[in-house]
Formats: structure tokens, C-alpha cells, sequence
């Protein structure tokens, strides 16, 4: 039975340009299975993927249509049931936890069961995306969390960002760096992180708004925290700078404060998405952007206990979120355009773990 789809597309590019548009979705073929989208969570997150639609494929996943390459779907991270299925690896009213389109229902076609639930396959992405083509099955997967649906969909993906990130930056190569600096403190993902590394690795510098401390030292994980006017503060010594926002002229106040000092900048996400993906304006220092599925795919071939350790970690920084994230959990197109252009404009709250269903 054909189904209507509700769905929110993005512009390539552009994550100013958005649109709600409504499309009739064919019943599932051989193999296929119908899915309604349950919730999904919304953060600057989902900008970054629209920001880099080109650069990180991301505009590829969910395209709006057949030969449209202008407009796609804003992926987005959720729960969904299965309506209908006709794959022998699903089952209908299955949970499916995973990467979905910003739709109220979607088909996928499932290639081979994994052990917490089955894989897809994506021609169009290239193979290191594979943590993109994964999805979880409630009962099966270790990281779903029935309780805490609305936190989970929220800070899954941040907080494995945060896990994956924070095993990068405790490598050998950064062991003798006294100081890591984080851009937006006050962020999910920044926040997951800091936690992780206390005592662990260098002293970790948080730079975010003063209103945004309150939270950070709640969290924990940071040696210090300076509002970005304190830039100057920071100490003269080898340092890495882990850029959360993407706003150029802070790394350059960084740089001209550390000058050789600053060995590397490791960019994470594009807040700042107007400024554009910037490259790194001068200056010896290394420069990359942290690929998230690139590094657990090279860490699981590496240490085969690596993803027994991902599950015990989420499951800590989950349980301290739950006393710092209230949950706001809204329904309808309304609430998902006003929180999304917010997000867009960078005035979004991020007190909450925000949630949403169309």
C-alpha cells in the first residue's frame, strides 16, 4: 500500500535552504522494508551535515529525488518501527535504531544480518561511511536504551563522536601535548569528550560563552574553562586546538597567541557553517577534520575489545547527561522548522536534548 511521506529537504550546501514536502512512497519490494520514523534528534549536529553535503557525501544518502541532485534529505539520527517488511532479517514492529531521512517513513533494503541488528548498502558512499549503514535492532542492540529513547537519539551520535574522538586524542602520537583546547565547551559533543579525557591525557581547556560554564562544570573533565575574550590566558605551551564550531577567526586569535606553540588543529564540526569548510589561513601547524567512521572502522580492525569498550562508555556519559539533559520532546512540522531554524542561525537552546516526530 503506497504510504505518504512527510519529509524536510535540505539545499546542497546551503543549510538555510529548507523545505517541507510531501511524496508518495511506494509499498516495499522484494527485500525492502517500510519503517515510520518514531523520533529523531535535532543539533548542530545536522547542520554540519547539511553544511557538507558535497565535501562528506552527506547530501548523497537521502536524495530528494531521481537525477535532483539540488535538494535532499536531512539525514538525521532516530528510532523507527517497522510497519511493513519483506526482508528475511527484520521482523514487523521491530525498533530500529539508526541513520534515517528527516521523513515520517522510509523504505530501506537490507543486505545481511549483523549481530545487533542488519547492515544496508549505499553505492553512491564510499566504504569508510560503513558506521552510516548500521542499524540497531531494540533486543539485540547493546546500545539501545528503551528507557531513554528521546536521550538517546539526541546523544548516540554525539556521544560516540565524543568516545571515538577521545581514543584519537589519547594516542601516543598527542601523549607528550600539555594542552588541549576545545572550541564550544558547552557542546554535547565537546562536553562527552572533556569527560572522557580527565585524567586520562594534557589538561583540557574549555573556550565557550560564560553562560555556557555552569553546564561544563557540571559535566566535568575540564582543567579550565575561559570565555573566548580570555583567549590570551591560555598557556604558552605546546598545545593541540580541537575546533568544535569551524569559526575562523578564533583559531586565528589562537594562533597568533600560541604561535609555534600550536601544533595541530583538529576540526570537528561547522557551527560556524556560513564561514564555509576553511582551511588553515597560516601558520606550521598541522591541520585535518576527525572523521568519525573512519576511525572506528581502523580501531575495530585494530582491537577487537574496542567495541565492548564504546558500549561502557556510552553507557557512562549517558547516565551523567540524564542529570544534566532534560528532555524536550515535540511533534508536528511547526516545531521541527522552528527548532531546525534555529539550529540554522546559531541561537538554538542546547539545554535540552531535543527531540522530534512529524
Amino acid at each position: 500500500m503506497a504510504m505518504t511521506q512527510q519529509r524536510l529537504e535540505v539545499a546542497r550546501n546551503q543549510p538555510a535552504r529548507y523545505r517541507f514536502t510531501e511524496v508518495e512512497l511506494a509499498a516495499p519490494g522484494d527485500g525492502e522494508v517500510l519503517l515510520r520514523l518514531d523520533r529523531f534528534g535535532l543539533s548542530a549536529n545536522n547542520v554540519t551535515y547539511a553544511a557538507l553535503g558535497d565535501a562528506l557525501h552527506y547530501a548523497d544518502f537521502f536524495p530528494a529525488g531521481e537525477g535532483d541532485r539540488d535538494w535532499s534529505m536531512l539525514p538525521v539520527w532516530g528510532v523507527a518501527e517497522v510497519a511493513e517488511s519483506r526482508s528475511e532479517w527484520v521482523r514487523k514492529g521491530d525498533l530500529v535504531y539508526g541513520y534515517f531521512p528527516s521523513a515520517s517513513h522510509c523504505l530501506l533494503h537490507p543486505q545481511a544480518a549483523t549481530g545487533d541488528g542488519f547492515r544496508v548498502e549505499r553505492p553512491a558512499i564510499p566504504d569508510h561511511f560503513a558506521l552510516y549503514h548500521r542499524y540497531g535492532v531494540a533486543g539485540r542492540d547493546p546500545m539501545y536504551v528503551a528507557e531513554q529513547l528521546d536521550r538517546m537519539v539526541v546523544l548516540r551520535p554525539l556521544f560516540t563522536t565524543s568516545l571515538l574522538l577521545a581514543d584519537y586524542l589519547a594516542d601516543e602520537r598527542f601523549a607528550n601535548v600539555p594542552q588541549l583546547i576545545f572550541s564550544s565547551a558547552g557542546s554535547k559533543t565537546a562536553l562527552g569528550t572533556a569527560r572522557l579525557l580527565a585524567g586520562v591525557a594534557a589538561s583540557v581547556v574549555g573556550l565557550g560563552s560564560a553562560g555556557s560554564h555552569a553546564l561544563a562544570r557540571e559535566f566535568g573533565g575540564y582543567g579550565r574553562l575561559l570565555d573566548y575574550v580570555q583567549i590570551e590566558a591560555l598557556d604558552l605551551v605546546d598545545s593541540i586546538y580541537v575546533d568544535f564550531s569551524g569559526d575562523a577567526a578564533v583559531r586565528e586569535r589562537i594562533f597568533e597567541h600560541l604561535g609555534d606553540k600550536l601544533q595541530r588543529v583538529i576540526s570537528i564540526g561547522l557551527t560556524h557553517w556560513q564561514q564555509g569548510v576553511s582551511g588553515k589561513p597560516k601558520g606550521g601547524y598541522e591541520s585535518e577534520i576527525f572523521f568519525a567512521p573512519g576511525w572506528a572502522a581502523q580501531r575495530q580492525r585494530s582491537d577487537a575489545q574496542f567495541g565492548r569498550r564504546l558500549v561502557g562508555g556510552w553507557r557512562e556519559l549517558l547516565e551523567q547527561a540524564c542529570g544534566s539533559f532534560a528532555v524536550d520532546h515535540r511533534i508536528g512540522r511547526e516545531h521541527i522548522e522552528a527548532y531546525y531554524s534555529a539550529l540554522v542561525a546559531g541561537h538554538a537552546d542546547g539545554s535540552a536534548a531535543h527531540s522530534f516526530s512529524f
